[in-house]
């Protein structure tokens, strides 16, 4: 273990401001895990006072065990069963924000998945866990209660990883394996985002709509076309928080028809305006979507960016 510890790579920021503390460490997991795992993250932040804020949905599934008092999670556009408070929870791919509260204090490790090595890894398929919220021993099961309790001891950022490693490459020894093809046929959509997202892949892999729209419900969970239309949404938020742009510049360049189209669908996935969500964001310790974000630029960078669903260059 010790060599493995020396020979991890964990990278850790901190900061302090009026309005609080925070430490932030990423992490890449073991090589024989990386296809599935895109990335470890660690964080512990103060604030002076409770905190909420909307969470943009990264389109990766995620696992995330607390360190302290729970947080609580509530869909932001008002559907749901409304808040509810989580300690340790397994987070499916969404169409809609959650919002996060927390008391002042927040810490844990976040996991962050490819659809597909959610799939391999949770055990269950993936439209069980779209646009919901589940206790992470619900959906992991036995051996969750340990991990976590390991996790809070754990010295270091690099000790929380490592015990990471081992629990996951436990289960992807016992786990259940996706197509290559959907798992593919998923980056291709997350890149190009075509507009005949579902009628042009099925064509390209020679499958019928009907065995492709299944493939997706069963093992990324969701369809096609609402992979595309969130990779443009995430595209678009992603351009709104840089700035620079007008709206109705960022709608074109994006693909959406005009302005209130972009305006319907942020207020459809967000449950607030543009307006009103870059008001709400932002802070040193504020650590949401831009931090979050990174992951999916950096795997692109390290898998290739355009490559069609058969593998070739698109």
């Amino acid at each position: 273990m010790r060599d493995a510890l020396s020979s991890r790579r964990v990278q850790v920021r901190s900061g302090s401001t009026a309005q609080g503390t925070w430490e932030v460490a990423v992490g890449r997991p073991a090589p024989h895990l990386q296809n599935a795992v895109a990335r470890y993250r660690g964080f512990r932040i103060t604030t002076a006072g409770p905190r909420s804020r909307v969470e943009i949905p990264v389109g990766l599934p995620c696992v995330i065990f607390g360190f302290g008092p729970p947080v609580t999670l509530e869909d932001a556009t008002g559907a749901g069963s409304g808040p509810q408070p989580f300690t340790a929870f397994v987070i499916g791919l969404r169409t809609r924000c959650l919002r996060l509260s927390h008391t002042g204090v927040v810490g844990g490790v976040e996991v962050m998945f490819t659809p597909a090595g959610a799939y391999e890894l949770l055990g269950c398929a993936m439209h069980e866990i779209t646009n919901a919220v589940f206790p992470a021993a619900a959906v992991l099961g036995r051996g969750t209660g340990a991990l976590e309790q390991h996790l809070e001891e754990a010295p270091g950022w690099a000790e929380c990883f490592h015990l990471l490693d081992a629990f996951f490459a436990d289960r992807a020894d016992r786990g259940q394996e996706g197509s290559l093809l959907v798992r593919q046929a998923w980056s291709w959509l997350e890149v190009a985002r075509p507009r005949a997202a579902g009628g042009k892949l099925a064509a390209e892999l020679g499958w019928s709509q009907r065995r492709l729209e299944l493939a997706f419900h069963e093992q990324v969970g969701l369809t096609p076309g609402a992979v595309v239309r969130m990779a443009r949404f995430r595209r678009a938020v992603g351009l709104l928080v840089r700035g620079g742009l007008s709206l109705a510049e960022l709608a074109d360049r994006c693909g959406y028809y005009d302005q209130s189209h972009f305006n319907r669908e942020f207020r459809a996935v967000t449950g607030t305006t543009p307006q009103r969500y870059l008001a709400a964001i932002g802070g040193p310790v504020d650590i949401g979507l831009p931090e979050r974000m990174e992951v999916r630029e950096d795997r692109e960078d390290r898998q290739g960016r355009r490559r069609s669903p058969q593998g070739a260059a698109a």
